[in-house]
Parts: C-alpha cells; sequence; structure tokens
C-alpha cells in the first residue's frame, strides 16, 4: 500500500542483479512511481519487455551505468519515439555502451524528451550526426543534453550551432571540439538563442577573440570552462564584463586556467565576484 502513494523511488545502493527484474516488476506494477532512478544497477539480465513496459508509464528514469545490452536500449528507445501513451520526458542513460544503437532510434527520442543525458556512451560519428540533425529541428523538444566525454570533432560547426540554438542547457564537456565549431558555438546570434547554460570544460577555447568569448558567455546564466586553456586577456575581458555591464551571468567556473586567474587584478576579482552568484577560480 505504501508503493502506491510512492512518486519518486531511488535506490541509494546498486540493486543486485539477480534481483532487479524482480524490483523493476514490482514498480512497474504501481502507476503511482513516475520518477525512477536505478544508477549504477547491472540490468543486463532484466528481460527488454520488462524495462520498455517500465519506461512506458515513467516520466524520469535515471539507469546511468547499469550495463544495458543492445536490445535492452532499442525497445525503451522504440517505446519513448513511437508509443503514444509514454510520458517519458527525462532519460538519464549514460556510462552505457550506445555505439551499436541505430542512429535514426535516438534522434527520434528528441521529439519526446526535454532532458537527454547520454554522456560517455562511445557514440559514433553517424549517431552523433543524426542526434544532432534531430535537435536542430522546429519538432524538437529537447531542452537539456549532456553529450560530456563524446567525440564531436567530425560535426559540422554549421550544425553545432543550430543545433545548440534549440536548446537551452548543454553539456560538452570533453567533446574535442574543434576552433572552428567552438567558434560557431561562440558566434550563435542571441536573437535566435534559448541557450542559458554552457559547460565547454576541457575543450581548447584559447583561440577564441577575447570579446566573443566575453560577449557571449555573459549572455548565458551559468557558464563553466574549466580546464580549456584560456588566455590572460579572454578572462580579463570575461570578468571586466561581468563587473562592468549589466549582464545575465549569475554562476561561473573557472578552475583549471591557472595561468590565466593568477594574472587578475585582485580589485577586478572582487567587483566581478560581487555581482555574481557563484565564481569558481579553482584555487591551486
Amino acid at each position: 500500500k505504501r508503493l502506491d502513494r510512492l512518486r519518486i523511488v531511488e535506490f541509494s545502493s546498486p540493486v543486485p542483479a539477480s534481483q532487479a527484474q524482480d524490483v523493476l516488476c514490482l514498480l512497474k506494477d504501481h502507476e503511482s512511481v513516475k520518477d525512477l532512478n536505478i544508477a549504477g544497477s547491472k540490468l543486463s539480465k532484466v528481460q527488454a519487455d520488462i524495462l520498455g513496459n517500465m519506461v512506458r508509464g515513467l516520466e524520469v528514469l535515471v539507469i546511468t551505468n547499469c550495463r544495458l545490452t543492445l536490445i535492452q536500449i532499442k525497445n525503451m528507445l522504440n517505446v519513448i519515439s513511437n508509443d503514444s501513451t509514454c510520458k517519458m520526458k527525462e532519460l538519464y542513460i549514460g556510462s552505457n555502451d550506445l555505439h551499436q544503437l541505430p542512429p535514426l532510434l535516438l534522434s527520434n527520442c528528441v521529439t519526446k524528451l526535454s532532458t537527454l543525458h547520454c554522456d560517455n556512451t562511445y557514440l559514433m560519428d553517424n549517431q552523433v550526426e543524426a542526434l544532432f540533425l534531430g535537435i536542430s529541428q522546429e519538432n524538437s523538444t529537447l531542452k537539456e543534453l549532456n553529450i560530456l566525454s563524446v567525440d564531436l570533432s567530425g560535426l559540422s560547426p554549421t550544425l553545432i550551432s543550430s543545433s545548440l540554438a534549440n536548446l537551452v542547457s548543454v553539456n560538452l564537456w570533453g567533446s574535442m571540439l574543434t576552433t572552428d565549431q567552438v567558434e560557431a558555438v561562440f558566434n550563435i546570434p542571441a536573437k535566435n538563442s534559448k541557450l542559458t547554460h554552457l559547460n565547454l570544460s576541457n575543450n581548447d577555447l584559447s583561440l577564441i577573440p577575447p570579446t566573443i568569448l566575453s560577449s557571449s558567455i555573459c549572455r548565458l546564466t551559468k557558464a563553466e570552462v574549466c580546464h580549456s586553456n584560456l588566455t590572460p586577456m579572454q578572462v580579463t575581458m570575461l570578468l571586466t564584463n561581468v563587473a562592468t555591464k549589466d549582464c545575465q551571468l549569475a554562476k561561473l567556473d573557472l578552475t583549471g586556467n591557472p595561468t590565466a586567474v593568477q594574472q587578475l587584478p585582485q580589485q577586478l576579482l572582487q567587483t566581478a565576484r560581487s555581482k555574481l552568484d557563484s565564481l569558481e577560480l579553482g584555487y591551486f
């Protein structure tokens, strides 16, 4: 009876592989459960149709690092993409191997989901291209994308910029972006962009003109540019804009750029910090 009132279920430790199917069957039978976090549990022995049926009634599913099989993933994404009764809005499927997934299957989900975390999933160039093409279309409902540690270097700069303009929050940490791609991101026209949060950490941003980098970041509300080889001029101009102009930025993380941060005037740091809700410098 307690389960009848449960809406959110989160396991504090991984569910044993031998019990996973029974646990999911139990949860599937309770329509009140809409948000399930079973991250870190080995689900590879669970029947694919059970996972498909479970997805149908959920709104949020966290299955990060669950060692899912290809047939399980295909079954779930087919339900999300093609079943009109499916209520799924947020899917966290990172740290599972998706490299054999048909490219269109993942991209079709962007017309149903609002949030997709497919970080560290070994996606191939053709899969990434299909995903970003889907996001760039007018019928895409996706607002938040985490594609951390997935190689995006093969995408055209135009496709990256048109896709990101449709999103609100994007994590591109360690996505091996080229200078042309990064320039395209920073040159998205403000009037065409919905983006408010951008993580470009662990990409080389050193060749982006300081004026372009600073003006683009100041239009966001939250930005992470950690370990991105920023130059002293880039960081100085960025914080000067923060300190002297009425920008949108509230949270900024510059961790891992010691050469640039070490040379900042203390007065500029103090003023910029007073204008922001959070400024991370990563002192060393």
